[in-house]
């Protein structure tokens, strides 16, 4: 690794967040082993010189500690390293995992295809959308839940089923295996091939018995057998990332899948293939916001007549595609606002355009998520279209998508849309 490759930038930006974790563990090593640490300076973060002298003080960008983190690990791992790539891609895995966020997902080569396919319209497995959701926890689960492991054993499914969200469905190819089955938004993954999705669902029903045993409304023999009962289901416990990929990656096989509707359990057993949201449903445009989604709006533009955009089943999508498509059909102006926690001000949503806006109908429901959710809300929020159908999902992240060079990829929340400035909204002690 004399030179530093081209495509590493991505790489060091997921890895710079974990520089601190990385150093502090090394130092840490050289105490135990009885030396005294010298520290060189990265980018603002100390750390230990990891492959030049013990005795030497060196400066080090983020990029050169990268570099020098991988010439430590090729040099004294127990077993040849032939190749680069797989260590880098490990990194952005443990980086993007350490976040914590539903939306901020590392995908190995064949989830990320499915997923690239499924943002234009072509879905695999099942034909779903699925998202981790969970009211009051604004998208945030525990850094376990996220990481794409096998079954969990029963102690740590525990653990963990207080802090994930339910894997639900936010999104239905109309003519797909899962809406032939009978699946509706909103439902829940419950187990997948007989193995229990690890939720909080186990903790609450054995709390709720607990407390039934203490009110002396059950007896002890009841609750041990309760007990016994969720330790077997524990024991055949999937991750929710895990189960996910099931459902939604590859064409062939069959999967059977327990649904919850509230605590009404539905089972189905559904050979996967591919299915697709169609271009055009009774006249309206099915619009994508995937590279390119928008020239089927554009191609309707040009017959002058009002039109008709399904946002339906829309859950994932690029805003430069949202940017391209309301340039097409709104005139100049401000159409909201992008911001970060880490920023105090808030980035306007202006567009420059030269187009007339159109008489335009949105249809939506609550699998209208992202970048469609935001279309549709800078739209009418101006007056440019009208709503039909029921609430959106109510989810105005930004979501960059990248793809690394392995076929490996992972997307990145970089800020949330707001109609209104919501800087301005907390200076005068306003709600966002």
């Amino acid at each position: 690794m004399s030179q530093i490759p081209k495509w590493i930038g991505p790489y060091v930006i997921a890895v710079g967040a974990g520089l601190t974790l990385v150093g502090g563990s090394l130092v840490r090593e050289r105490v135990d082993l009885g030396t005294k640490p010298k520290v060189i300076s990265a980018q603002g973060i100390k750390v230990e010189n990891l492959v030049a002298s013990r005795d030497q003080e060196i400066e080090l960008s983020a990029t050169e500690y990268f570099t020098q983190l991988v010439r430590l690990v090729k040099s004294e791992y127990v077993e040849p390293i032939a190749q680069d790539m797989p260590l880098a891609t490990g990194a952005v895995r443990g980086m993007v995992a350490s976040l914590g966020d539903t939306r901020s997902v590392f995908m190995d080569a064949d989830e990320f295809r499915a997923f690239q396919s499924a943002k234009a319209g072509t879905f695999e497995g099942i034909g779903v959308e699925l998202a981790l959701l969970s009211a009051g926890q604004a998208g945030q689960v525990s850094q376990a839940a996220l990481q794409p492991t096998g079954e969990s054993g029963p102690e740590e499914a525990l653990a963990m089923s207080a802090k994930i969200p339910k894997l639900t469905v936010v999104g239905l190819v109309p003519d797909g295996p899962a809406t032939k089955a009978g699946v509706k938004l909103g439902d829940t993954v419950y187990a997948v091939n007989d193995h229990w999705v690890v939720s909080s669902d186990v903790l609450d029903e054995f709390s709720a018995a607990r407390k039934q045993f203490q009110a002396k409304k059950i007896t002890a023999f009841e609750l041990n057998t309760l007990r016994k009962k969720l330790k077997a289901q524990t024991e055949r416990a999937l991750l929710p990332l895990k189960a996910k990929r099931t459902l939604v990656v590859g064409t062939n096989g069959t999967v059977s899948v327990e649904w919850r509707r509230g605590t009404t359990p539905l089972k189905t057993a559904m050979q996967k293939g591919t299915s697709k949201i169609p271009a055009t449903a009774n006249g309206a445009i099915c619009l994508r916001f995937n590279a390119g989604g928008s020239d089927a709006l554009k191609s309707a533009l040009a017959t002058k007549q009002p039109i008709q955009i399904d946002l339906r089943n829309n859950a994932h999508g690029d805003f430069s595609e949202v940017k391209k498509a309301l340039s097409m059909v709104a005139s100049t102006g401000n159409y909201g606002y992008v911001r970060t926690e880490k920023s105090s001000t808030a980035t306007p949503l202006t567009l420059n355009s030269t187009a007339k806006p159109a008489s335009i109908k949105l249809i939506v429901d609550a699998s209208t998520r992202g970048a469609a959710e935001i279309f549709a809300i800078a739209l009418t929020g101006k007056g440019h279209a009208k709503l039909e159908g029921g609430r959106m999902g109510g989810e105005l992240q930004i979501v960059d998508t990248t793809k690394l060079p392995d076929g490996t990829g992972y997307t990145l929340v970089t800020g949330e849309y707001s109609l209104n400035s919501p800087v301005a909204a907390k200076k005068k002690g306003g709600k966002e």
